[in-house]
């Protein structure tokens, strides 16, 4: 990422904090003295509990690396994937987490197309989970989305998360059949992607083949797929824990609705570590909950309330990239050079970032 595109992005976060305080007509100091509310523990637990779920993550991509026949040290995943988290969240430079990941395997397997597979295969089987769990989530307790926007209409658009969840399952699945499916993908290439512009198109098709080699019976990923589901449930427990900090006392699975589906919006490059897309999906659900109004909770405190979490939930996430940093420098991960990382960029451009949700 430029650093014009990185500070347009992060302009256009800003803006949309802006808007949803103007928007929700809370003031700026209310959210900052909720955020001052929120105990030492309730952060350190959620931070403990971020830094568990990306070690498992590290596990997980490690294992999946050797299904394919590239074994790699889980030292060295743990390392590597914690330096991407640093370059991921804290630096507003052009070399990515993907990057850092993409190069660092390679150095080890020699070859970019596999470790590229590697990282998708561990965004992939995190997506799964996210999608099983959010969904799950949205039933359990039935969430929604409850938006004001003043100039549309005068009353809240409210919209229900499961369909939303269960729409999005079901594209996943399709895809995953068409990448590795033979004669599907062969249908599909020659229907529309063939026509899709010549530079995307190859780096379709270069995926396609590097997950050749990950064409194997769905039980081989069980453990995987558990193992991502645990580290799903660690990131809602997390928002959860700050949530109980600040008086906020719903159920569990409200929080992995709310969480988990600002983890799908945020596959939408549009602003940097999803600034004001959570804030605005963390208002939104609160908004719609009836047991805060119960409790005594009036809109002001619900949305001030919504905001605060979402922003404790970004300090923490920011602190274990700055862990990830201190790993970078103990740990001698390699920075790629200017070649490794223009040739590991161009390769994952638009399709590592276009399935997040398991890193």
């Amino acid at each position: 990422m430029s650093i014009l595109k990185f500070l347009g992005r992060l302009s256009i976060g800003a803006l949309l904090v802006a808007y949803l305080l103007y928007e929700h007509e809370v003031p700026l100091g209310v959210v900052a003295k909720r955020i001052g509310e929120v105990p030492a523990w309730a952060l350190l637990a959620a931070l403990l509990l971020d830094l568990g779920g990306q070690t498992l993550c590290s596990f997980r991509w490690a294992r999946l690396s050797e299904i394919a026949g590239h074994p790699v040290r889980m030292s060295t995943a743990w390392s590597i994937y914690f330096s991407g988290m640093f370059f991921n969240t804290c630096l507003p430079t052009s070399i990515g987490g993907d990057v850092i990941r993409i190069v660092g395997l390679a150095r080890h397997t020699q070859s970019k197309s596999r470790a590229l597979a590697s990282v998708f295969m561990d965004r992939n089987v995190g997506m799964a989970a996210l999608l099983t769990l959010g969904l799950a989530s949205a039933l359990l307790a039935p969430s929604s989305i409850q938006v004001t926007i003043s100039s549309l209409s005068p009353h809240p658009i409210v919209v229900p998360l499961w369909p939303l969840f269960l729409l999005l399952a079901l594209g996943y699945v399709l895809a995953n059949m068409v990448l590795f499916g033979g004669r599907l993908y062969a249908v599909v290439d020659g229907w529309f992607l063939r026509r899709l512009p010549l530079k995307f198109h190859g780096k379709i098709e270069k995926l396609h083949t590097a997950l050749q080699s990950y064409r194997k019976p769905l039980a081989e990923y069980v453990w995987a797929y558990l193992l991502s589901l645990v580290y799903q449930a660690s990131e809602a427990a997390l928002v959860w824990v700050i949530a109980r900090g600040l008086g906020v006392d719903l159920p569990f699975w409200v929080f992995g609705a709310m969480v988990l589906f600002q983890a799908v919006a945020g596959l939408l490059p549009i602003s940097i570590n999803n600034i004001g897309v959570r804030e605005g999906i963390f208002c939104a659900v609160l908004l719609g909950q009836p047991a805060l109004y119960l409790e005594g909770m009036n809109e002001e405190t619900i949305k001030a309330s919504a905001l605060a979490l979402s922003m404790a939930y970004l300090g923490v996430v920011m602190v274990s990239g700055l862990v990830g940093g201190v790993v970078y420098l103990l740990a001698g991960v390699a920075k790629p050079t200017a070649a490794e990382a223009a040739d590991a960029g161009e390769l994952s451009s638009g399709i590592t970032e276009s399935s997040a949700g398991g890193s």
